[in-house]
């Protein structure tokens, strides 16, 4: 619900378009989930909140995967391993526009048992330019989300934050 924008240079960022590819993992816990209305059930989208296009209004190889992870946040800068986790969108070229709810609508609904914490692990590639889509975030109290720019196959760390962007998750509302 933070008001507060990434800079146009800065990660995390719900569309990277500084560098050739983009790699996050961020955490929701199962108590803010249910916190934020959500129930047991199929999770179909998630949205991000922007205020500017970036250097480019696309991203080719968009992929979200979404796990369970036992932690509440990040503790080191080691990606978690996606073995397990469900391809919910792509790879495929996401589009976005300057401003406003980018929602990204899931081809595989994520099915979330209402009490585990959940990882969403985005990848995708970048214009390889200056400016990334300015994205409102949250400061959490810990590290709820890790990233790396520029990846490669052999990547397997990146930088921790406390900056968690906005997100709506489409699903099962709490009755």
């Amino acid at each position: 619900t933070g008001g507060t924008l990434t800079g146009a240079t800065a990660q995390p960022t719900a569309f990277c378009n500084r560098w050739p590819n983009y790699w996050s993992q961020t955490i929701y816990t199962a108590a803010e989930l249910t916190a934020a209305g959500l129930s047991a059930g199929n999770i179909t989208s998630m949205a991000y909140n922007v205020a500017s296009l970036g250097d480019a209004a696309t991203n080719a190889n968009f992929t979200v995967k979404i796990g369970t992870v036992a932690g509440s946040n990040f503790t080191n800068t080691t990606f978690l391993s996606t073995t397990g986790y469900t391809t919910v969108y792509g790879p495929s070229t996401y589009t976005h526009t300057a401003s406003g709810w980018q929602t990204i609508t899931f081809a595989t609904p994520y099915v979330w048992d209402g009490v585990s914490n959940i990882v969403v692990n985005v990848t995708h590639d970048g214009a390889d330019n200056i400016n990334n889509s300015q994205t409102y975030y949250t400061a959490t109290a810990d590290n709820k989300v890790l990233w790396v720019n520029s990846y490669n196959g052999t990547t397997t760390t990146g930088t921790t934050s406390v900056n968690r962007l906005n997100v709506i998750f489409g699903g099962q509302a709490a009755c």
